[in-house]
């Protein structure tokens, strides 16, 4: 949703983009993980140079099992 030099946001539901969900005692986690995608165009003449190192962030929320009421609230339809 909005970056900066050092920040991003990302913002999407606890069911969505491959958001896992296990439990861990009284704690309910929800991973998901964000990863660069290196593409390599191919081109004539010269070779091309990747300097990015790929990467893979994990990105976990947990939350109480015993408050997860506020969790599934529905939407107002």
């Amino acid at each position: 949703m909005e970056t900066d030099s050092a920040r991003a946001l990302f913002v999407f539901d606890v069911g969505a983009c491959g958001t896992t969900l296990t439990t861990e005692g009284d704690l309910l986690i929800y991973e998901n993980q964000v990863r660069n995608h290196q593409e390599f165009l191919p081109l004539v003449g010269d070779p091309v140079i990747q300097r990015d190192t790929p990467y893979r962030l994990t990105l976990q929320c947990r939350y109480p099992a015993s408050d997860s009421r506020n969790l599934f609230s529905s939407p107002h339809v």
